[in-house]
């Protein structure tokens, strides 16, 4: 179809596999996880099958419905009410749903632009921020939704090529950590790619990333974090609560396997990596980071698929210092609760496991599919 219409709104076409949320969200004091998934419809299927299950820490299914494209990251809005899908296929929408798997708006990309696979609601609900490339002059973009019918209301630069990941930062003033919703920190991983050539880097030798915050009230990026290695792509962030950023990066090349862990601090504007030591646990990692969540006042955890590992690292130094890692197959998401005591991470074939002072345990998902996880988990628990 040639036309490409940027805003539409449908009901009814996606059919959910699971009605289990018959009411208008989600009321639990206990919080809420959400993940895509793919199904393998048969062993010789070349196709696969999409996906969005939300579940309650021990296990409950309380959404779970199809989508058309790959998701990359799903979450909810913060009246719990939604959950918005990103994906990071060429030409797919950012689309919005209920829990009864209803699709509530849905919008293409800008012309010339594909979306990048991750977004954030305002405090409020009334906005999301996702990001985005345009193809054509290869730059980076911020784009600012509305969040109730997701029709696009401004396009800002990301500060980069190839944004990823963005989170709200955080401010330390008068000795009080609060959550800065003004200020954006963008991940702009350096890397262009083209629809024509799918995700593959384009400018594997030419990789120049970096860590952008991006004030949403002046409108223009306020300071900037310099990866300082060749084809080292800062990827994925967690805003830390003394207003650090934690940073996981990803080397796209096969020649070695650098530090891929550091710190943003603000006072700095170049990355703090990780020292190399132990030197073992760096080779382990493979030159590669998945999902980051801060963990408490002074520590982070890290999944890493391709190394099949958990860490956990010390914040609170000059550089990111490793306390421990356990191996864990596949390890894809991760999501901390507020007090920075327990931790669920998603793996690989549609398993979910607690993290916490006594190792890992293993949640039973109370679902009958054979289905593997989406890169990223979100949610908030208690």
């Amino acid at each position: 179809m040639a036309i490409r219409r940027r805003q539409f709104l449908h009901a009814g076409l996606s059919l959910p596999l699971l009605s289990a949320c018959d009411f208008a969200g989600l009321t639990t004091p206990n919080g809420w996880l959400v993940s895509g998934y793919r199904i393998q419809p048969a062993p010789t299927s070349e196709t696969y099958q999409y996906g969005v299950m939300a579940f309650d820490p021990q296990g409950n299914v309380r959404a779970d419905f199809t989508v058309n494209d790959e998701v990359h990251l799903a979450c909810f809005s913060p009246d719990l009410k939604h959950i918005l899908v990103c994906s990071r296929i060429p030409g797919a929408a950012l689309t919005l749903y209920d829990f009864d798997g209803k699709l509530i708006a849905s919008t293409l990309p800008p012309n010339h632009q594909h979306f990048e696979g991750h977004a954030v609601f305002s405090d409020d609900g009334q906005f999301i921020y996702a990001t985005a490339s345009n193809y054509q002059t290869t730059g980076g973009k911020l784009l600012k939704l509305k969040a109730d019918n997701l029709s696009v209301i401004n396009e800002f630069d990301s500060g980069g090529i190839g944004p990823h990941e963005l989170v709200w930062q955080t401010s330390t003033t008068s000795n009080r950590t609060t959550s800065n919703r003004t200020v954006l920190a963008i991940a702009n991983t350096g890397v262009k790619t083209h629809p024509d050539s799918g995700r593959k880097p384009l400018n594997i030798d030419d990789i120049h990333s970096n860590v952008s915050l991006f004030d949403t009230q002046q409108q223009t990026i306020i300071h900037q974090w310099f990866v300082n290695q060749d084809a080292l792509t800062a990827r994925h962030l967690d805003a830390l609560p003394n207003g650090d950023l934690i940073i996981g990066c990803q080397y796209k090349k096969d020649d070695r396997y650098p530090v891929v862990i550091a710190l943003a601090k603000p006072e700095q504007n170049r990355l703090s990596f990780s020292d190399n030591q132990p030197g073992a646990f760096h080779f382990k990692m493979q030159g590669y980071s998945a999902s980051v969540t801060a963990f408490g006042d002074s520590q982070a955890l890290i999944t890493n698929p391709r190394g099949h590992l958990i860490s956990q690292w010390n914040t609170q130094k000059t550089t990111p210092e490793l306390q421990q890692h356990q191996s864990l197959q596949y390890a894809k998401g991760v999501v901390a609760d507020r007090a920075g005591k327990t931790a669920y991470i998603s793996q690989g074939q549609g398993r979910l496991w607690r993290y916490d002072q006594s190792g890992l345990t293993e949640v039973t998902l109370k679902q009958q599919k054979t289905i593997w996880w989406g890169n990223h988990m979100s949610g908030d628990i208690g």
